[in-house]
């Protein structure tokens, strides 16, 4: 597949011309190159390469609406903190109404459903910035363990009302966050783990116990499981 026509219309959009739209359209390339190259440990008898990817397997974009009628703070911090996810200082007025989302990618390995959120963030020019630790600071700080949550929750109902077969268990993989500026295939940690991977598996039993608070009465259709 050709990137050039995206590319150009990031260019564009970035109000880059001239030299500077080839330099930033050759940086883009070369950071694809790396993500998509770049293999990535899940748990799964074989790691993920995304230019490997079957596309009859995934689901891009997947919007979701979760109906809300009292979600409190302190109730999701304690479903957080269960989950192994930080949500000390999360703070919000009772919410009543509905949540409404995209998800970047949805997609199938090895018998497993993962979902997977593209970051761009800037953590630094090396790949010490990229590292575990440094991930789990930016998922903090930003509020991505609150994202990865929800995610996982509308993913494991989507699954559970659209597949007669699913098995939590045996079928859901977890979300996957990847800092796409730190993903190079020569960026490991000692032990061999890619930088620039963020990978969460919240267990079936945590996302029922926050399914609770959002009545499946009023879950929207998501389509077919990819």
């Amino acid at each position: 597949r050709s990137w050039e026509p995206a590319l150009d219309r990031m260019a564009t959009r970035l109000g880059a011309s001239g030299e500077a739209a080839q330099i930033l359209k050759a940086q883009t390339r070369e950071m694809l190159g790396h993500v998509l190259n770049t293999p990535l440990p899940l748990g799964t008898p074989r790691a993920l390469q995304l230019s490997q990817m079957d596309p009859t397997r995934r689901r891009v974009e997947m919007e979701f609406h979760l109906p809300s009628p009292r979600l409190e703070a302190l109730a999701l911090r304690q479903v957080m903190q269960e989950a192994g996810m930080d949500g000390e200082g999360m703070s919000f007025s009772d919410l009543t109404g509905y949540l409404k989302g995209y998800i970047d990618l949805v997609l199938e390995h090895d018998g497993r459903f993962f979902v997977l959120d593209w970051k761009s963030n800037h953590l630094g020019s090396s790949a010490a910035h990229y590292a575990p630790a440094s991930l789990w600071a930016a998922m903090t700080r930003e509020g991505y363990h609150l994202q990865a949550l929800l995610y996982s929750l509308a993913v494991h109902r989507w699954l559970g009302t659209r597949w007669r077969g699913y098995n939590p268990h045996q079928h859901w993989g977890g979300v996957i966050y990847l800092f796409l500026r730190g993903v190079r295939p020569d960026w490991q940690d000692d032990q061999g783990q890619p930088m620039g991977l963020h990978f969460h598996r919240t267990s079936p039993e945590v996302l029922d116990r926050l399914s609770a608070w959002f009545p499946a009465a009023g879950h929207h259709h998501l389509g077919n499981a990819p």
